[in-house]
């Protein structure tokens, strides 16, 4: 595994997750949608109620959102591997810096108060690890 790690890795380790969060969301709708539509045809006949074609349609889009899923969380826990072996050659508060930033989420405000250095210090920081990682 090479001991290095590009800007766009580090981006997309951060999007990874928030949008893993926001297909997940987008399944249980379309599983919501689908499981109303089937207690809808559950229920006495009442004129325009339930679409089976709707009710199909909402399980094949959550199926495929599913497998998009499954891809996102393999491509995520890729790059947090590699990512905890670039990190783990860095000095322990750098490699806390680029722990919290881009495995827990963290913005630079958290980062900074969390570390108890400014803001602009945790940026310069970050700038000079980039530089060494990269």
């Amino acid at each position: 595994m090479t001991m290095t790690m590009t800007k766009q890795e580090l981006q997309t380790l951060r999007n990874l997750d928030r949008r893993i969060r926001h297909k997940t969301e987008l399944i249980q709708q379309f599983r919501d949608r689908a499981s109303s539509i089937t207690s809808a045809l559950s229920e006495p006949k009442v004129q325009g109620s339930g679409n089976p074609e709707k009710m199909a349609e909402y399980a094949v889009k959550a199926a495929d959102l599913a497998r998009s899923v499954e891809k996102d969380i393999e491509q995520l826990l890729d790059l947090q591997s590699k990512a905890l072996v670039v990190f783990s050659f860095l000095p322990p508060k750098e490699q806390e810096l680029m722990e919290l930033r881009y495995l827990c989420g963290y913005t630079w405000e958290e980062i900074a108060v969390e570390m108890h250095y400014s803001y602009r210090n945790i940026l310069i920081l970050h700038g000079k690890i980039l530089q060494k990682i990269s």
